[in-house]
């Protein structure tokens, strides 16, 4: 394919060596000869400053939004919006290859990765062959390669699409971040379906307000024409329906065309009944119902027998880094993702029901992002006093003790503080005695903690399972 072609498509003007296109690319590094090098400003470089290194590597194309000196045999395009030139680039370089597959995008604050991991693993099992994209890196046929975002920049994206297509995989499970939304990470991705979980605050240091941060939710919904998945239970679900036209499928345990009934939640896991189906799951978490019945339309849309599903989901062992437990004596020690405000809660609410004695928290908030929640928090934490653990998260470029005094300032019941994240977890599994819980909020299954833009190599599993190996 000739730049020319591309650039016709694009309504865009005609360059003078209208050279074989061999990559598309914002990643300078990556660039060899016949490349298209599109140079935009990001969180923290500009692609102009790689310019040079683009063309070097060979790079024949440049597009960006600001003019500069060309240099000759070397092809400059100035538009607007570079972003999106290089979302349209890739749709055309790859033949719209998104519309070949089945993408199944999971929409939402919460559950996103635990909703996709269920449906990924789900249909591997009943052998149709599966691709999961999302914050948990990407996996397919037994490979996972670690990414960086919840949803990977939309070069990352295209190149796995063209790899699952050349393989033969069908289904591609993504979840789908409202930042990559409104950085046009998704933007000319065809769903075959897309599923909504929830909403409730969340990147509000990056989309600044609510509406804006429902808005970039919604942009994927209404701008494909593809099977739609609502949890109906959630109030804001209504906000998205009533601008679609597309075939809607929905969900709940209040509510839906799929609806939960005889739910039942235990420290072994949970159960409910939809019509003449009983589901039983080892996943903790009265949450996990919903994250199980995003899936079951599904079986609908891809004419997969129930009974599979209801087989699968005994066998079935749950999530890296979501409600993982490790059982202790008679002690439970639980971690997961929770960090937003809403997740915190419903996490702590579940294990509260399920832990027979004392119940220790060990939590901390990440730097550089929505300081608002911090306090909330704090005031929802502050009943538990001293088992109530404060420490260190992803600090990033903040001090972790102005973060701490963030979430404990209007604490009144003097909470543990340990700045140290692994000293924290340890002398909350120190405090362990008879049927107690421990539960490990923020990281999940994060192996780093970013400190001053470097990821040190660090992991909530590790540290607990050091300890219990020395007892």
């Amino acid at each position: 394919m000739r730049i020319n072609f591309i650039l016709n498509r694009l309504n865009l003007n005609k360059v003078e060596t209208n050279h074989v296109v061999s990559l598309i690319t914002d990643d300078s590094t990556e660039c060899v000869d016949g490349s298209v090098f599109v140079a935009y400003n990001g969180h923290k470089d500009s692609g102009r400053n790689h310019i040079h290194e683009a063309i070097r590597s060979g790079a024949k194309t440049i597009v960006t939004d600001q003019i500069m000196m060309e240099i000759p045999f070397v092809n400059y395009i100035y538009v607007d919006n570079p972003k999106r030139i290089l979302a349209l680039m890739l749709k055309i370089f790859y033949k719209n290859i998104s519309k070949k597959l089945n993408v199944i995008g999971v929409i939402g604050t919460n559950g996103k990765t635990t909703t996709s991991s269920i449906g990924y693993n789900f249909f591997n099992y009943v052998k149709k062959d599966a691709m999961l994209i999302g914050s948990n890196g990407i996996f397919y046929q037994g490979i996972k390669i670690k990414t960086n975002n919840t949803t990977p920049s939309i070069t990352i994206i295209y190149n796995y699409l063209f790899k699952a297509y050349n393989l033969g995989i069908k289904y591609i499970f993504m979840e789908v971040s409202s930042i990559a939304v409104s950085e046009l990470r998704c933007l000319g991705i065809e769903y075959k379906t897309l599923i909504y979980t929830n909403f409730s605050e969340d990147h509000l240091d990056y989309h600044k307000n609510m509406d804006a941060y429902l808005f970039a939710k919604m942009i994927p919904f209404i701008s494909n024409d593809c099977d739609v998945i609502l949890n109906c239970d959630d109030y804001y679900s209504k906000d998205i329906s009533k601008y679609l036209t597309n075939r809607i499928y929905t969900y709940g345990v209040k509510n839906g065309g799929y609806k939960a009934t005889d739910c039942m939640v235990s420290d072994k896991g949970l159960s409910f009944k939809y019509n003449s189906y009983l589901f039983v799951s080892k996943m903790l978490g009265s949450f996990n119902i919903y994250n199980i019945l995003a899936i079951l339309p599904l079986c609908d849309i891809f004419n997969i027998n129930k009974n599979l599903y209801v087989k699968f989901l005994k066998e079935f062992n749950g999530v890296d880094g979501r409600m993982n437990v490790i059982n202790y004596h008679n002690n439970m020690i639980i971690i997961d993702y929770a960090h937003t405000e809403e997740a915190v809660k419903r996490v702590i609410y579940d294990v509260l029901n399920i832990c027979k004695n004392n119940l220790y928290i060990v939590i901390g908030c990440g730097g550089n992002r929505e300081k608002e929640k911090r306090d909330k928090i704090g005031k929802f934490l502050d009943s538990f006093g001293e088992k109530c653990i404060i420490t260190t998260d992803n600090p990033r470029f903040e001090e972790p003790l102005d973060i701490i005094k963030d979430i404990t300032k209007n604490m009144t019941n003097n909470p543990t503080i340990i700045e140290n994240r692994k000293d924290a977890i340890i002398y909350g599994l120190d405090k362990l005695e008879n049927n107690d819980c421990l539960l490990i909020l923020g990281k999940g299954a994060e192996d780093y903690i970013d400190v001053k833009g470097a990821k040190y190599k660090y992991l909530d599993m590790e540290v607990c399972n050091e300890w219990i190996n020395k007892q």
